[in-house]
């Protein structure tokens, strides 16, 4: 049964090596960047299948009422089974008690990341050439919560 709990210090190294799986040769992906991304404030979650990390969301808040996705990695025999929505929708919870925006970065050629967050109700934003480097275009996305 798959579990959401809060990030602890002590699951770095586990956070590491599922990024690693994904984005394997990113100068980007460093334990340095996860140990800023963080910390407080924010939403921190991670997937839990048994005892195993199997996915995490990393959302910082920048300045009220924005907040950025700045880590989000499911591992690949978990996708599509649930594991994403239920990261996503535990921040969305907490934004929708916090703070009304949500935004991310994707890259154009991530067919399956631009997917992902059209099917969950972001709205492009913009492109942005070079966005992660010369040559590497991507897209912001932002969804808007409305408090009850």
């Amino acid at each position: 049964m798959i579990k959401i709990r809060r990030l602890k210090q002590s699951d770095l190294k586990s956070l590491y090596k599922l990024g690693l799986e994904e984005w394997r040769g990113e100068r980007w992906l460093t334990k340095k960047f996860l140990k800023q991304t963080m910390r407080p404030p924010g939403y921190d979650f991670v997937a839990l299948d048994d005892k195993n990390i199997i996915g995490v969301i990393l959302v910082e808040i920048l300045d009220k009422p924005k907040n950025w996705i700045f880590y989000f990695v499911v591992e690949k025999k978990y996708r599509n089974k649930g594991v994403g929505n239920m990261l996503l929708k535990t921040v969305e919870k907490r934004c929708l008690k916090d703070s009304p925006l949500l935004f991310v970065d994707v890259g154009v050629d991530d067919k399956e990341g631009n997917k992902f967050y059209k099917n969950h109700g972001f709205k492009k934003q913009a492109k942005i050439k070079d966005w992660f480097g010369i040559g590497e275009s991507g897209i912001i996305y932002s969804k808007k919560f409305n408090s009850k």
